[in-house]
């Protein structure tokens, strides 16, 4: 500061009003010049003042005409409004100039209304008819086009009824930075001369950059006859794209963010991307989330196949929470919801719903055309391409004997991809469908995964619910994965064995454009090695569908369970090798008991097997093996054995069962719900809502704890609900949600922007009870505010807002005992005393009767140790006659016990007398899941109201109770 004092003092003040002005003059020259590159344009189709001779600056004389905006060259910071509700049909829109992505030229809309519309035509017919070869005679082509330049924003326009959409492309060999577009609804773009693969492409060059009509189209190089610069930095979000051949072509690609668009009901494919992060100097990353692909490819399909996604030459890239539904291929093969068609690396598909699709859930392969290095042309796989977390359900519908489809992945030649594959739940379309179909196996349609993948925490279920645990599913080089072990007879932890790699590819086929090989089917020499399990001495091996035991050294496939369940244990054993030996014994084993579930011995040359179905409850812990033992000799022992164990799900529970609305009323958006809670812990597996037949769009799902107000599921789930006939429609959970007993929730279905929802007023002035669930008078709850949990009351009104709800599987004491005699010597309070591992609810009692044993029995449950009958009072039970066997008493409320607590379950006899019993039955406990009972549990007394505790001859007198673990 001195310093500047003493210049300003040693020069002439005359030289200081000179330097001023002069840097007055200076400084409004450089605002004038900002001002001139930060211009705001007006257009309209409608405005009285409109014209396309003055400035176009203000809104009261805005331009007309969008000729006369593709004839200006924009600046970066610019923006040009289009006026909302105005259409501009007969035209295109070239957008011409370059911003940047920090400093944008913007399209938007000013005024109030529609968004401003650009329709080349008025409807997807009025479009001329493609012509292959002459470019005029397509008529008009694009809606919105900019040809080597970015930077700009386009926001809050719909584009309609013309060839392509929305299209960006460059021919330079430098890079371009920017391409923002927002809040657009794209639609009915259709009639593009089309690709005639598998022909070679004879169209006009300015017709071959696209296969097809493209809704919105974003490459950074223009044709395929040469290399040209990326466009970096992309933006597409809020947007929605209806009826296109395709809606999302994004490529030759950088930095991609994709969030919140809607892609439904396109003619040929579905969201392509297509060398994106791939071949650039990096870092970069790309991301679609939050979005919806729906129907397509569902009119024609294409030749080369259709996928709803599909990922080509692309790096680093996220996919999170998109939907991806009934893509078809009812021209071409395919029909998959997501496609790694080749040369991926780091691609994540997560959180997402892939759902109702002709083809595979997912496609891996190692395609000959994208599969390859331009340089080198020699094939490169897919690396790291992970599947997380996904709800995966009613995949491969299509019936095609040419090309078979699986529930989750089709899998083709792809090797040490990496990759991780877990925590997905996938359901099948049925019982009888193969999970995978993997080319390299033989047979290709197997339950088995690809090999070369982490996996973990993967659910199999069939469409009713039930959990499936194939042994050739969860087979993996870790012992313990998915809760399968390998042991060498049943002590020693097997050693794995990984397979050698398998010889590389024919690189011997047809040319492509690129002037590189395209046969990518493996050579006649070409392995495909599945690792195994093997004793570290001896000759005992144990493959993903096989077993091959030594002698003295039985093959132990062990699966254990991670809860109380009941389960069920169906597959053939059979040998594989029929060439010669002397057979192998298989059996299988709950917890090394000394009787085994199930037991055969298979001939050498037993090609058919021995098949087995089993039912049993298991608790945490308890482990089922499956055992092939050699004999003699070894010789041709390998045994095909891969046996399932499926988690069988009480039948579902909803609180409403005949009831229907008395209206439907369509006042004001609101968040409907009902107030619950289930008397034994369990799982919600659906939500459903009943609707008119017009009610349709998206419901937002939720489910609250009714005290805590906190929402329980994962997120909230947006539910398209469709049109059709009036009823219940269900919504399947994609994770079931766990919920305790006695516990008030509420379960929440917005209504759409249609409005509709059913009402009966006073439907809850009582409540509505079926099996455990239970409600309450003014269980029908609403709010007007979007996503808060509904608690407002009206009238008692029943919004039809539902549940299915699963109770914890029930376990009873006695399976399949049956007495060996009646007595009926005298009156007597009969029990049996057990205790249970875990805390939970007795629901109800059961006794086992002759077909005559009848009259009035007296229930209670006592607690042991203290001499007190628990129960609130003791009930009285009419048993009637009938054929002989089980008959239950359901408890009015079902009774808390705790864990490891003994109690005594007593039910009298009847004035008749009779009893069942079998002597001896009690000389060793019968345990049953988490049931415990002890020798001589029989109890008995001739003081009825009492509690037994005599025994007899370690006798089984048959009283038992259904208990439900909390």
């Amino acid at each position: 500061m001195k310093v500047q004092s003493a210049f300003l003092l040693s020069v002439p003040r005359k030289w200081i009003y000179a330097f001023a002005f002069a840097s007055i003059f200076l400084i409004a020259g450089f605002a004038a010049a900002g001002e001139a590159h930060a211009q705001t344009y007006y257009v309209s189709s409608s405005d009285p003042g409109r014209s396309d001779s003055g400035p176009g600056t203000s809104a009261s004389a805005p331009w007309a005409t969008l000729t006369k905006v593709s004839s200006v060259t924009f600046n970066a910071g610019d923006t040009i409004l289009l006026k909302k509700g105005d259409t501009w049909t007969g035209e295109t829109l070239f957008l011409k100039g370059s911003g940047t992505s920090s400093n944008w030229i913007t399209l938007s809309s000013y005024g109030t209304g529609a968004r401003p519309r650009i329709t080349p035509y008025t409807s997807e017919a009025a479009i001329p008819a493609a012509d292959p070869t002459n470019v005029a005679n397509n008529g008009i082509m694009y809606g919105i086009r900019l040809q080597n330049n970015a930077g700009w924003k386009i926001v809050g326009i719909e584009v309609a009824y013309t060839k392509m959409g929305i299209v960006y492309t460059n021919d330079n060999t430098d890079n371009k930075d920017g391409l923002w577009i927002e809040d657009c609804y794209v639609h009915n773009i259709a009639k593009w001369p089309i690709h005639p693969y598998p022909s070679a492409d004879n169209r006009a060059a300015e017709l071959q950059y696209a296969a097809y009509s493209i809704g919105i189209y974003a490459h950074g190089r223009h044709l395929d006859s040469g290399l040209y610069g990326h466009l970096q930095n992309i933006t597409i979000k809020n947007t929605t794209i209806n009826n296109t051949d395709a809606p999302l072509d994004v490529g030759w690609a950088d930095n991609i963010t994709i969030d919140s668009i809607t892609a439904k009901d396109s003619y040929r494919e579905g969201v392509q991307f297509g060398h994106v992060n791939y071949d650039g100097a990096g870092p970069f990353v790309g991301s679609f989330t939050n979005s919806r692909i729906l129907r397509s490819g569902y009119l024609y399909g294409f030749a080369w196949g259709s996928a709803g996604l599909q990922f080509n030459a692309v790096h680093h890239f996220t996919v999170d929470n998109v939907e991806i539904g009934s893509t078809k291929a009812p021209d071409g093969p395919d029909g998959v919801g997501v496609d790694f068609e080749g040369l991926n690396t780091d691609v994540t598909v997560q959180n997402s719903y892939i759902h109702d699709n002709d083809g595979d859930a997912f496609m891996l392969t190692r395609n000959g055309f994208w599969g390859r290095n331009e340089v080198t042309g020699m094939p490169i796989e897919n690396a790291n391409t992970s599947i997380i977390g996904n709800y995966i359900v009613n995949n491969g519908l299509k019936i095609d004997p040419n090309q078979p489809h699986a529930a989750f992945m089709v899998h083709g030649w792809n090797l040490g991809n990496g990759g991780t594959i877990s925590g997905n739940t996938i359901v099948k379309a049925s019982a009888s469908q193969a999970l995978n179909h993997i080319f390299e196996r033989t047979p290709r349609l197997t339950e088995s995964m690809p090999r070369d993948h982490v996996y973990a925490n993967n659910i199999v279920k069939l469409p009713g619910g039930n959990i499936i645990h194939y042994a050739a599913t969860g087979f993996y080089k870790t012992q313990g994965a998915a809760g399968w072990s390998y042991l060498v007879n049943g002590s020693t932890n097997a050693v794995w064995q990984e397979a050698p790699a398998p010889n590389d590819y024919d690189d011997a086929g047809t040319t492509q454009s690129y002037g590189i090989p395209y046969d990518y089917a493996p050579n006649a020499n070409w392995q495909y090695g599945q690792g195994y399990w093997k004793s570290s001495t001896g000759g005992m091996q144990i493959g993903d569908n096989w077993l091959l035991p030594d002698v003295g050294q039985a093959a132990h496939r062990v699966w254990t369970s991670d809860g109380i369940k009941k389960i069920r244990i169906t597959g053939t054993a059979k040998k594989a090798d029929v060439s010669g030996g002397d057979g192998v014994d298989v059996k299988i084993v709950k917890n090394n008991d000394a009787t085994p579930l199930w037991s055969g011995t298979l001939a050498y040359n037993d090609a058919t097997g021995l098949s087995h179905d089993v039912t049993l409850m298991v608790k945490s812990g308890d482990k089922i093996s499956f055992i092939a033992s050699a004999k003699s000799s070894a010789t041709g022992d390998k045994t095909e054995w891969n046996p399932v164990i499926e988690e069988v799900q009480e039948p579902g529970q909803s609180i409403y069962t005949t009831q229907v609305p008395s209206n439907f009323f369509s006042d004001a958006r609101y968040d409907l719900g009902t107030k619950f809670k289930a008397n034994v812990s369990g799982t919600i597996t659906k939500v459903r809502i009943y609707t008119k037949d017009t009610e349709s769009g998206i419901h937002t799902v939720r489910i609250w704890n009714a005290t805590t107000g906190a929402m329980l599921l994962p997120k909230a789930y947006d539910w398209d609900i469709p049109g059709g006939t009036a009823g219940w429609k269900e919504f399947t959970l994609p994770v079931p949600l766990a919920i305790s007993a006695d516990t008030d929730y509420i379960v929440s279905v917005t209504n759409s922007t249609d409005l509709y929802y059913a009402d009966t007023q006073h439907g809850f002035d009582s409540p509505i009870n079926n099996g455990n669930l239970i409600t309450y008078a003014a269980s029908g709850v609403g709010s007007t505010t979007l996503g808060t949990m509904p608690s407002i009351t009206y009238l008692n009104s029943s919004f039809f807002r539902d549940i299915v709800f699963v109770p914890t599987p029930s376990q009873t004491i006695f399976t399949t005992q049956t007495p060996d005699n009646y007595f009926y010597d005298a009156q007597y309070e009969l029990g049996t005393k057990f205790k249970t591992s875990v805390a939970g609810k007795i629901t109800k009692v059961r006794i086992y009767t002759n077909g005559v044993e009848t009259g009035t029995h007296m229930v209670r449950i006592w607690n042991v140790a203290t001499g007190t009958m628990i129960l609130p009072t003791a009930y009285s039970w009419s048993v009637p006659t009938g054929a002989a066997g089980w008959k239950e008493f359901t408890l009015p409320t079902p009774q808390a016990i705790s864990a490891n607590t003994d109690y005594i379950v007593a039910v009298s006899t009847g004035t008749d007398k009779l009893y069942a019993d079998t002597q001896h039955g009690f000389d060793s406990p019968i345990n049953n899941g988490s049931l415990v009972t002890y020798a001589a549990s029989g109890v008995g007394t001739t003081a009825l109201g009492t509690m037994p505790t005599s025994t007899y001859l370690n006798s089984n007198l048959f009283r038992d109770i259904v208990f439900v673990a909390d």
